[in-house]
């Protein structure tokens, strides 16, 4: 056996029997661990993948539901607007109701009768050649109307001095303070109405009917004389009469 012969295999410089081209070889053929394919089972459960609408967030969602109802109240406020418009104008448009009958009457007002039944009771204002009817407030210029001026200031006005000018310096009225207290011995709320009929040129047939407030009537025939001073008619005195107030 020679020195080289002794010598190891790696000492000797000779390279051993495997060629680099045969260790190449070799690696390649280790195995190696690949990946996972699509045909095989994943390695770890990746997670769910999370749905679009979950995705949404809280504010974003929250505000959307405040913009659906601050459009359905607009929506609503402008649908009562326009309801109300409509009825303003339906209310113009059509106009004031008016009064089937013209005649003017007083609020009916309950009278007891002379058998003791409740009626009702009105003040009708009409007018014809000989006779007026009526509560209304008068004038000077008839006979009627200073009857009718003349009972307005005691019923309605209550003021004695408002009677002073419908009466003639020589009127047989002269006290105004036994006046007042004849007013004012009337109680409060009493209401009246008047038939005026035409007796000769300067007088009258009166029937007067007073209703307190509790209902009861009373009715009182007179006869007013007057006369005309500067076109004015006044009164020269008011007598009672046995006969009422007929044409």
């Amino acid at each position: 056996m020679s020195a080289d012969d002794d010598q190891p295999e790696w000492f000797s410089g000779v390279e051993p029997s495997d060629s680099a081209d045969d260790r190449e070889e070799a690696r390649h053929l280790e195995a190696v661990p690949t990946g996972p394919s699509s045909t095989d089972e994943q390695w770890f459960d990746l997670p769910d993948p999370i749905p679009a609408a979950d995705q949404t967030t809280p504010g974003r969602a929250d505000n959307r539901g405040r913009v659906r109802l601050l459009f359905v109240g607009v929506v609503a406020a402008v649908l009562v607007v326009i309801g109300a418009g409509a009825w303003v104008m339906s209310s113009l448009l059509s106009g004031p109701e008016t009064s089937a009958s013209p005649t003017l009457k007083l609020p009916p007002t309950a009278a007891a009768d002379e058998g003791g039944a409740v009626a009702e009771s009105e003040c009708e204002i009409s007018e014809s050649a000989t006779a007026v009817s009526g509560n209304g407030k008068g004038d000077q210029k008839s006979v009627a109307g200073v009857v009718l001026a003349f009972q307005h200031a005691y019923y309605v006005a209550r003021d004695a001095d408002e009677m002073k000018p419908l009466l003639a310096k020589d009127s047989q009225i002269t006290d105004l303070d036994a006046l007042q207290e004849g007013i004012d011995s009337v109680a409060r709320g009493t209401t009246h109405c008047l038939r005026v009929v035409d007796d000769g040129d300067d007088a009258a047939l009166v029937e007067l009917i007073e209703t307190a407030p509790d209902g009861t009537e009373t009715t009182y025939n007179q006869r007013v004389k007057t006369t005309r001073t500067d076109g004015e008619v006044q009164i020269v005195s008011i007598e009672e009469h046995s006969e009422g107030a007929r044409e």
